[in-house]
C-alpha cells in the first residue's frame, strides 16, 4: 500500500524574513522563566509582546522592507 503526501514547497531560509532584533528583545524577557502547561506559556508571551513598544515593531517592518 502506498502512502501519499502533499508536499508543501517552503521559502528558502532568509534572515531578511524576520525581523531578528525583535528576537533578542523576546528572549531576554523569557530567561530563566519556567512555565507549568502550554497555556501559561502562551499567556506569558502575549504580555511579553504587548510589552515590546508599537515603534519597535514598526521599526523591524521598515528594515525588513528595505531588504
Amino acid at each position: 500500500m502506498k502512502h501519499e503526501t502533499t508536499v508543501v514547497p517552503q521559502l528558502p531560509y532568509s534572515p531578511d524574513l524576520a525581523p531578528a532584533d525583535l528576537f533578542p528583545k523576546w528572549k531576554s524577557l523569557l530567561k530563566g522563566r519556567q512555565f507549568q502547561t502550554v497555556d501559561e506559556i502562551e499567556e506569558n508571551l502575549i504580555w511579553d509582546l504587548c510589552a515590546i513598544p508599537q515603534t519597535t515593531f514598526q521599526d523591524a517592518l521598515q528594515e525588513c522592507k528595505k531588504h
